[in-house]
């Protein structure tokens, strides 16, 4: 199995966030988040899934009011990647 790749996290506008990252073409990933990135895997929270386009390119917009917040993604079931 090939893990994906997280690229960059940038700010949009308030509160409003786009996480991009790279994995296998046309596959469904799913996308996590917590406060506290020492949480297990188990506790993290599922906030939504995006299909990667022809090229592998993972995109996902977040709207959150928290100040600080960790994303994983990963193919559902598969390997999971991480930023910080």
């Amino acid at each position: 199995l090939i893990a994906p790749i997280l690229g960059n996290c940038t700010m949009v506008s308030k509160d409003t966030y786009k996480v991009t990252g790279n994995g296998i073409a046309d596959q469904i990933y799913s996308f996590y988040s917590a406060i506290d990135i020492s949480l297990p895997i188990n506790l993290w929270t599922m906030i939504d899934t995006t299909k990667a386009d022809t090229n592998g390119v993972i995109q996902f917009i977040d709207q959150s009011t928290n100040n600080q917040r960790f994303y994983r993604f990963g193919r559902k079931y598969g390997i999971m990647s991480e930023l910080m």
